[in-house]
């Protein structure tokens, strides 16, 4: 939002704090009238992980092999959702799905890289995330 999407309704708001770890907390416990909290977030969502209708896919299964994944369960992934879509898909396609999955030019990549959080995250970011969805994360499939 503050520097890959400069269109988004929040860009002016996080452009104006003071650093990345207030822009990061800001995100963490939401802000009233710019976004909301991560666990109003995933509580927003959080029905669907039971519903028949819809197929649940994780950073972690789609990035691959480039974002520290595997490259074999993300092709299986790849293949469930083309399944799920109504799709048929050659492997030559998945393949090349996969492919361009991991991309640096697309405007919601930061690192692309598994668990990274962990570099960016200090004690206080930490505390707040578990307060503001620790209790929801496992549902998520999150334990970490």
């Amino acid at each position: 939002v503050t520097y890959i999407d400069k269109s988004h309704s929040a860009h002016s708001y996080f452009a104006g704090l003071v650093d990345d770890d207030a822009r990061l907390m800001a995100s963490i416990q939401g802000v009233d009238g710019v976004c909301a909290s991560i666990g109003d977030a995933l509580k927003r969502y959080h029905g669907w992980l039971e519903q028949e209708d819809v197929l649940v896919v994780r950073f972690e299964d789609l990035i691959g092999l480039h974002g520290g994944g595997d490259d074999d369960r993300q092709l299986r992934v790849i293949g469930s959702l083309a399944t799920f879509l109504g799709i048929d898909l050659s492997e030559r396609q998945s393949r090349s799905i996969c492919w361009r999955t991991f991309s640096p030019r697309s405007p919601t990549f930061r690192s692309g890289q598994i668990g990274s959080w962990h570099t960016v995250f200090k004690e206080q970011h930490r505390k707040a995330f578990q307060d503001a969805a620790g209790a929801l994360m496992q549902s998520y499939g999150y334990n970490d």
